[in-house]
């Protein structure tokens, strides 16, 4: 949770949501290395953007005895270290919970090395620490003058102490007793990416790679040279006039850092946006969703949906195993784009989202389709005991219901059913419980979100004899199954509902409703 905190002074007003954020996540990186990082940002502020650079955070935090001592936790105490070995420490999977990378993003740092010795352990681990730093900066929101004022330090001890309780980290506590008018009135702008990332990061880095200095940092001369921005020049695609006035309107000067690169790359992306063969030549727009600049097509809603639809049923047919399950990152940015479409075009039909009526998420929900990072490393959603083992996973129903039998009590009341196949035989894992339907301000993009909240409260199984059996409550506290409990509501109709995975538009699970 620590390495998670130290966004909370950069977040400002929304210091306690991004705690709460941190802990829904269940965030569980422990490794001192990034801890330290990321306090020290949490000490320093908006001074630490603007006046300290990366390198001297790392030179200030990353010790020699933290560095070895993480290199013989992750070789057991061998003179060398695999990939695979280092990629098991707590920090880097937290790293990777919280989606600032991939692990493909990870091996291209790594290098072609099968094993490295302490030196390009060092090395490789502090290039990681300084990558997820620049991923908590892109998204933080510098702090008020009124923020910085006397109290803030101790508020912030507090802050880091308290335990919340479920109800707690759903609930936005500044907003407390505030009306959404007021709420929406005071959220201050975020600092994000101009425009959305156009291909995978793996990608991006590669190119960085081809041309950037042993600082990890690029100049715009050896940018030309860039295999496949040299390309685009040498065929006239792009002249270096035009890549020139992309790299300044960047504003990071004369050298640019991976994040800024991938900026850059989406803003080439954009010259020449994609369009499929026989699509109407309607005039490509631009729109915002949540803060983050994104072309549309100009088509509507039933459209965009209908292509949602071809889309994930294309994905489907080349893959395993249901709802994309066994997807790859690579393959996911069209569906992205069309997500992120149609939560523009719905924002835009529905802007107050608190006269959203609850009843509109009720119903049987099927998953159709995911592209969940964190799904997809774990394979599950509540399987965490492997209690249905060797088993192939075939579905995923989420059933939403408003039960108003005892009248003036209506119980919102949820249970997600997991189907498994296993020797030709379905099994089951069941989840029960509540859910909540409310809207928070979103720290990342600075608009509301409406935000579902499941709390599962028990789970049972089929057993291959055809008995049924209760877990135990570890499952309850599962990363997966609190990741799964916390969805953003991206858009609703009578036959589809999409839900964002995070703050940001980066992942989303597609559901239909069944008849």
């Amino acid at each position: 949770l620590a390495f998670a905190c130290g966004v909370a002074a950069c977040l400002a007003g929304a210091r306690r949501r991004s705690v709460a954020s941190a802990r829904r996540s269940g965030l569980n990186a422990r490794s001192k290395g990034i801890c330290a990082v990321a306090l020290r940002a949490s000490k320093t502020g908006s001074k630490t953007a603007d006046q300290r650079s990366l390198d001297d955070e790392l030179d200030d935090e990353l010790q020699e005895d933290d560095l070895l001592r993480l290199f013989t936790e992750a070789g057991g105490g061998s003179d060398i270290v695999s990939f695979n070995q280092a990629v098991l420490l707590e920090g880097i999977d937290g790293i990777l919970e919280e989606e600032a990378t991939t692990l493909e993003e990870l091996l291209v740092l790594w290098g072609d090395a099968d094993t490295v010795d302490y030196k390009g352990f060092s090395s490789w681990y502090q290039e990681v620490v300084r990558l997820y730093d620049q991923f908590l900066w892109a998204g933080a929101v510098s702090p008020s003058d009124e923020v910085l004022g006397e109290g803030v330090e101790e508020e912030e001890e507090d802050e880091k102490d308290k335990d919340y309780s479920d109800d707690e980290l759903f609930a936005d506590l500044p907003s407390q007793g505030v009306s959404i008018a007021e709420i929406a009135g005071n959220v201050m702008p975020a600092k994000v990416a101009k425009v959305q990332p156009s291909r995978p990061n793996v990608e991006v880095t590669k190119l960085f790679r081809e041309r950037c200095d042993a600082s990890n940092m690029l100049l715009l001369k050896d940018a030309y040279e860039i295999s496949e921005f040299a390309d685009m020049i040498k065929n006239g695609e792009m002249s270096k006039e035009e890549l020139k006035d992309m790299w300044q309107s960047l504003g990071e000067g004369d050298v640019i850092d991976i994040l800024a690169f991938r900026e850059l790359v989406a803003k080439i992306d954009v010259l020449f946006e994609y369009v499929e063969e026989g699509q109407d030549s309607k005039a490509i727009t631009i729109s915002t969703v949540g803060g983050i600049t994104q072309g549309t097509s100009g088509r509507s809603i039933p459209e965009v949906k209908a292509a949602i639809i071809r889309m994930c049923e294309d994905l489907l047919s080349s893959e395993k195993l249901a709802a994309g399950l066994d997807g790859v990152e690579e393959m996911d940015t069209p569906l992205l784009s069309l997500c992120i479409e149609l939560e523009i075009l719905w924002r835009e039909q529905n802007p107050d989202l608190g006269e959203f009526e609850t009843e509109k998420i009720t119903g049987d929900w099927e998953l159709l389709y995911l592209t969940s990072c964190r799904a997809r490393r774990w394979g599950f959603i509540m399987n965490t005991g492997k209690f249905v083992q060797d088993g192939v996973f075939d579905g995923l129903v989420t059933s939403l219901a408003i039960d108003k039998s005892i009248v003036g009590m209506d119980q919102q009341l949820v249970d997600i059913d997991e189907i498994w196949t296993k020797n030709e035989k379905e099994l089951a894992i069941r989840g029960s419980g509540s859910w909540k339907l409310g809207i928070q301000p979103n720290v990342v993009t600075g608009d509301d979100d409406l935000v579902l909240k499941l709390s599962i409260n028990g789970v049972e199984y089929d057993k291959e004899d055809g008995t049924v059996a209760q877990t135990d409550s570890k499952i309850l506290s599962s990363q997966m199954l609190r990741t799964y409990s916390y969805q953003f509501l991206s858009f609703v109709d009578d036959d589809m509902r999409v839900m964002r995975s995070s703050l940001a538009p980066v992942g989303f699970y597609v559901f239909t409703k069944m008849s």
